[in-house]
């Protein structure tokens, strides 16, 4: 069985950002960026928000889906 991971709570952390900075730069809810956090799984499209979120309060359009949400084979 598939298991997904996530790095959104490391990237959160060394980019010094909030998960509500986060939530409002996604269009997401504070919810949905906490059970991110979490490793719980989320929407494909609130995955892409999330990203785009990441991307504009860092200017840097470094991040990717794949990247922050990697999947394992587990």
């Amino acid at each position: 069985m598939a298991t997904y991971r996530n790095l959104l709570k490391s990237i959160l952390e060394a980019e010094a950002l909030t998960q509500g900075q986060l939530a409002e730069a996604s269009n997401v809810s504070a919810r949905t960026i906490g059970k991110a956090c979490s490793g719980s799984r989320i929407r494909a499209n609130s995955k892409r928000k999330i990203v785009q979120g990441l991307n504009q309060l860092t200017a840097e359009g470094k991040y990717t889906v794949q990247n922050v949400f990697p999947l394992n084979s587990n």
